[in-house]
């Protein structure tokens, strides 16, 4: 799969209309197989079935057949480390499947929305670049989606004939496999150029054995070496799977020092601009007014328990609701997943998010934040003035 399609996938499921029966959202980590799929399965289904309302029990028996025929289609093949499915049956039915190149950890709930927390983390991680592989006998240019190669192209640099000491000697030959090689980094460059204007693509990773690596990197035009994320050291025998591997973890890597960089841009425009806030409460009502540009969650992120009014869909968080909704005095609450609901909000209104790991700024800020398309403060002011 790639990026593109993800995010088309994310904003149908943030946009999918509310029925009274739920969707299931299933995720599950396929590494092991079948049986490790259904070891999961087996232990957190019978929790949720006997905890459901009676009416719901029906659909939810309907969605849990296409996931058990999905895992069973598509677990053993040896290129799926993670399965994602996404099933309501019965009352407007919707189906989504999803396979993926990198692992996802298990959840199984049942929601009246989808749960795509995960999926959105995945693509803020992952998301898409091009590795240049190269090596004394061969190069390749492979384009890298969610973790998978999706494009590939191989080119063999030819030996000269062993001449040496008969018709060629050794300065000649190192002379001709120079120019070979300078010839085949120019190839290769006018390709990578080409491939990624056509394709969008701002991120670029190099690999292989250093001395041609450094050649490459030294080869690159402006534009290009601007885009360049890191290089990698591989052999010429090393499998181009185990490559993209290693370029992958450094990829992440530097996708998570971005997320630390819109960190130090919230905390900039709180202290200047006005253009940033901090907390669930406020980050809530940026998103539900469209004013988010960029949400920016913590990993270990835990709201607690919330609550949406029936009637108005006003939001309460803790443990309770309310007697009555303030906003429009009704009784009637359901259940709300804080972090879901920030992330569909944002989805639905193409706000940026990123998932941020290991920052005390955003923790002590209550693990939530924004940056806002307009000074949210000012513009309160002002409307309590009017």
């Amino acid at each position: 799969m790639e990026c593109t399609e993800l995010q088309r996938n994310v904003r149908i499921l943030a946009t999918l209309r509310e029925t009274e029966l739920p969707v299931v959202s299933c995720y599950l980590d396929a590494e092991h197989g079948v049986a490790a799929c259904r070891g999961f399965l087996g232990e957190r289904v019978p929790l949720l079935r006997r905890t459901m309302p009676v009416a719901q029990r029906e659909s939810f028996d309907r969605s849990l057949e296409h996931i058990e025929r999905y895992v069973n289609e598509n677990a053993q093949a040896s290129d799926v480390r993670g399965i994602v499915v996404f099933v309501r049956s019965v009352e407007d039915p919707f189906l989504l499947t999803l396979r993926f190149h990198v692992p996802i950890p298990n959840q199984l709930v049942v929601d009246r929305v989808p749960h795509i927390y995960q999926l959105v983390a995945l693509k803020t991680t992952y998301d898409r670049y091009v590795v240049v592989l190269m090596n004394k006998e061969r190069a390749s240019i492979l384009e890298v989606n969610l973790g998978a190669v999706t494009r590939q192209t191989w080119s063999e640099h030819p030996l000269p004939p062993d001449r040496i000491g008969r018709e060629w000697s050794k300065e000649r030959y190192q002379r001709h496999r120079q120019k070979q090689t300078e010839d085949t980094i120019r190839e290769k460059i006018k390709t990578l150029d080409n491939l990624m204007g056509a394709g969008g693509h701002s991120h670029l990773m190099l690999a292989g054995e250093p001395s041609m690596v450094e050649r490459l990197k030294a080869s690159l035009p402006s534009h290009l070496r601007q885009k360049l994320v890191h290089t990698v050291h591989a052999q010429a025998n090393d499998h181009p799977g185990d490559v993209v591997n290693a370029t992958l973890s450094s990829f992440v890597e530097f996708r998570q020092r971005n997320s630390h960089t819109y960190v130090a841009m919230l905390q900039q425009a709180i202290s200047t601009n006005g253009l940033g806030i901090l907390g669930t409460d406020a980050t809530l009502q940026c998103l539900r007014y469209a004013r988010a540009d960029v949400l920016l969650l913590a990993e270990e992120y835990d709201p607690g328990p919330a609550w949406k009014c029936q009637d108005c869909e006003d939001i309460q968080i803790g443990q309770e609701p309310a007697q009555a909704c303030p906003e429009c005095s009704g009784t009637q609450f359901r259940g709300l997943a804080i972090k879901e609901e920030m992330v569909r909000l944002a989805e639905g209104s193409s706000c940026g998010v990123a998932v941020v790991r290991n920052n005390e700024f955003l923790m002590a800020g209550g693990g939530v934040g924004c940056l806002t398309r307009y000074d949210v403060l000012s513009a309160r002011l002002k409307y309590l003035k009017l």
